[in-house]
């Protein structure tokens, strides 16, 4: 990656387009980085920020991970 070669009529450039896969926006709550800012704002909305309800007991949970570790447990029953 890195550098491209850009001809026009008898012209060349390089041109220097950095690391084009770098993820250089890491989530502060998790091991994960990502190429851009708004996949990284995407990420913390969507996983790091809001309520997660169970989707049996309807308990509610801050983070994702919570409530599926919570749901993968079996150990709520759903309220009538």
């Amino acid at each position: 990656m890195g550098n491209a070669l850009f001809c026009l009529a008898s012209t060349c450039m390089v041109l220097d387009h950095g690391n084009a896969n770098a993820r250089n926006h890491p989530c502060h709550e998790c091991p994960q980085s990502f190429r851009t800012e708004k996949r990284l704002k995407d990420h913390i909305k969507n996983n790091h920020k809001g309520t997660f309800k169970c989707n049996k007991c309807f308990r509610t949970f801050k983070l994702r991970d919570d409530k599926k570790a919570h749901e993968d447990k079996n150990e709520c029953s759903k309220k009538k």
